[in-house]
């Protein structure tokens, strides 16, 4: 039976955005742990990893298109041949945890702004990526539609209103003045830190990528999505990462960008908070679609839904940042020796 088209190209770019940007990117604290870190080279390490975003992006979803992919596994297992079965066990377990954090931010965000109790807010985040999943690759496609448009409209409003009253900030080696304090790296050097980045998003966003590769109605869609979605990726980091550093007392907050947005007159404040939280919400069903490709098949779908949700929730009380620290790094090594791969059989085709 013939895929029924679902993605056009200004889809494969929002869902590519949308599940890119979750809690990490939205508020902040990605930019300044892998970009912010280095300074003017920073800027170097957006534009490296929006290179690889764009280029892996469309490799995966053509790919997934080659093998009419339904889950990850579909591309695992012509990739890395007899560890498949091994990466795709810790790809669906990867994809669990990032569904873990992100109902975690749910809960962070509803405690710390909007003065509800964390399990509401985590409850709710659950509950809403559940319904979301059970629509299909067309739910995925639809939340990431709505919310990415408000996402790229608040982050370029924050960052931009914040460069006109701040003026371009100077980085140590640039432009003179005095440097900004910087938060601890990712990694030793800009370069790796650039390559985790790349390599953890696009490990996460795996499981989205296969199947909408292989449902999306036009190839050129895939290339136009990818290349659009990794500019826009750059485009919006790049702006976050010379707001933040010419805002450095920002760095200092949980939620930098929000530490900014507070800086501007209302309502600013209270919009960007909604839009942090709709980010997390687009992530986490990019998540919890991946996993519930891979724990339920035909009538399992529900219950795999309702276990997903579950497991996310429970993973949730361990607390925000502190998933954040320990998993992101290890997702980020593991999304290198996948790359590689699909880089090796890439240029070997077309060698």
């Amino acid at each position: 039976m013939p895929l029924r088209p679902v993605a056009g190209t200004w889809r494969v770019t929002a869902t590519y955005v949308g599940t890119v940007v979750g809690a990490g990117f939205a508020s902040g604290q990605e930019i300044l742990r892998f970009f912010g870190a280095y300074g003017l080279r920073g800027l170097w390490g957006i534009l490296l990893a929006a290179g690889l975003l764009s280029w892996f992006g469309i490799g995966i979803m053509a790919m997934g298109r080659e093998a009419r992919a339904r889950s990850h596994r579909e591309v695992l297992v012509p990739t890395l041949g007899p560890l498949a079965g091994l990466a795709d066990g810790i790809l669906t377990a990867l994809v669990l945890a990032g569904f873990g954090v992100m109902v975690a931010a749910g809960g962070a965000i509803a405690a710390g702004h909007w003065h509800l109790p964390y399990g509401v807010g985590a409850g709710a985040m659950a509950g809403l990526t559940a319904l979301t999943v059970l629509a299909g690759l067309e739910g995925v496609t639809a939340a990431n539609g709505a919310v990415v448009p408000l996402l790229i409209l608040a982050v370029a409003g924050v960052t931009g209103l914040t460069l006109l009253r701040e003026g371009f900030p100077s980085f140590p080696g640039g432009a003179p003045g005095a440097p900004a304090p910087r938060p601890a790296g990712a990694a030793p050097h800009w370069l790796l830190a650039a390559l985790l980045y790349a390599g953890y998003n696009l490990l996460l966003a795996l499981p989205v990528l296969a199947p909408l590769g292989a449902e999306a109605g036009d190839p050129q869609a895939l290339v136009a999505g990818g290349l659009l979605g990794g500019a826009a990726l750059g485009l919006l980091a790049a702006g976050l990462h010379l707001a933040l550093a010419a805002a450095p007392a920002a760095a200092l907050g949980e939620v930098p960008t929000l530490t900014l947005a507070r800086t501007l007159p209302a309502p600013a404040p209270a919009l960007y908070t909604l839009v942090l939280w709709a980010e997390v919400y687009t992530t986490a069903v990019a998540c919890a679609f991946g996993a519930v490709r891979r724990l339920g098949q035909g009538r399992n779908r529900a219950g795999a839904i309702l276990l997903a949700a579950a497991l996310a929730l429970l993973l949730s009380r361990a607390g925000f940042s502190r998933l954040v620290a320990r998993l992101y790094p290890a997702i980020g090594y593991g999304g290198l020796v996948l790359l590689a791969r699909i880089a090796y059989l890439r240029l070997r085709r077309r060698g």
